[in-house]
This record gives structure tokens, sequence and C-alpha cells, in this order.
């Protein structure tokens, strides 16, 4: 749905990321979140759709490796400029495996391949894999729910990044519920009758 308000909110984080990363220009971008349930896979996807809905080459990579996953392969999807690389099966040494030369080798390879190669981690206080992951990427983007999120584990999340020297492109908060006015103001802006434009509200 391009028009809703929600495909707009995540082409506003797609510009605000563009903008705040105008120094780096990253080619690749790891997302994660302080602890699951956060909807950092969400935004993963959503801001690897409004990528390449701008016509850039876009991988989205699966490195949780602790999940179960049936393809471990390259393959496109049904967005165009748009592959995704799932987890495959969970191997024995998920961190050993994030931190090694070969992960350095392949995230390289990728980004000669792809304009962007968006990670989708997993939540840094559960496992070890973000941090290291971290210092492969161009930037970071730190997902928050206000139903999740307390304080103590957003400051103990930033701090891990900090210590991988992680360049954090900026942070997404999600679970934030539109008020009545916000939905009708984008009602509003893209509804093309005349009947509408000259409702007031």
């Amino acid at each position: 749905y391009p028009k809703s308000p929600i495909s707009e909110a995540y082409r506003t984080l797609r510009t605000n990321l563009q903008l705040s990363t105008l120094h780096l220009k990253p080619k690749s971008i790891m997302v994660t979140s302080a602890v699951p349930g956060e909807g950092k896979t969400t935004t993963a996807v959503n801001m690897a759709v409004t990528f390449a809905d701008s016509g850039m080459r876009v991988l989205i990579l699966d490195t949780d490796l602790r999940r179960h996953d049936v393809h471990s392969v390259i393959r496109p999807t049904r967005v165009d400029n748009l592959w995704i690389v799932s987890s495959g099966r969970v191997p024995p040494n998920p961190s050993e495996l994030i931190g090694s030369d070969r992960m350095r080798k392949l995230m390289a390879q990728l980004e000669s391949e792809f304009d962007l190669v968006i990670c989708d981690a997993p939540s840094m206080l559960v496992v070890t894999d973000p941090v290291l992951l971290a210092t492969e990427v161009d930037a970071c983007v730190l997902v928050l729910s206000v139903k999740y999120a307390r304080r103590e584990t957003v400051i103990r999340g930033k701090k891990l990044l900090d210590s991988a020297r992680a360049q954090l492109a900026g942070v997404v908060l999600n679970g934030l519920e539109a008020t009545r006015r916000h939905y009708y103001y984008y009602y509003y802006y893209y509804d093309d009758s005349d009947s509408r434009r000259k409702k007031r509200w």
C-alpha cells in the first residue's frame, strides 16, 4: 500500500538514513535491537523494500544463524531490485562464523555486487553476533519498541555498539499508535478527489 502512512514512514526513514550517512555512503547496514520482539526484522525488510523501490540493487541478509530456515542461497523476491539470503540450517558455532575471515570476505563480495546489503541481525542482549557483525558493516540501525524498550536495555545495547566502535546511523521507534489527526493528514494529503481536498479536519 504505497500511499499508506506506514509506507510513507519507511520512505521517511530511508531519506533520514541517507542524510545521516552522507559522509559514509554505506554499502552495508546492520539492523538490530536490544531485546527480541522490537520489530527489527519488519524494519529491515521494509527498509530494504523502500531502498529497492528507489532503484538501488538491495540484498537483505539474514544473519540470525540461530534460527531455522530451509533456504541458504541468494534468491529474488517479488519486489524489483530486491534479493534475499536467509540463514539456512542452524550451525553449531554461529558467533565464530559471524566473526570469521570468510564472513568478512563474503561481506566484501556482496557489497561489490549490490548497492546496499541490509543485515537482519539478532538482538544484542541475547547473543554476541550483532556486536561482531557491527565491525563488518558500514552503519547500524537500532530498533526500539515502545512496548518492550526499557532505559536500561537501551543503554546496554548502545554501550555494546560503542564497544564495537559501530557507526550508529540512527534509531527506529516502533509501536507508536498514529493519532486520529495524523491518520487524516495522510488520508487528506494523498486523496486526489476534490471533495476530500476541501474537507476540513
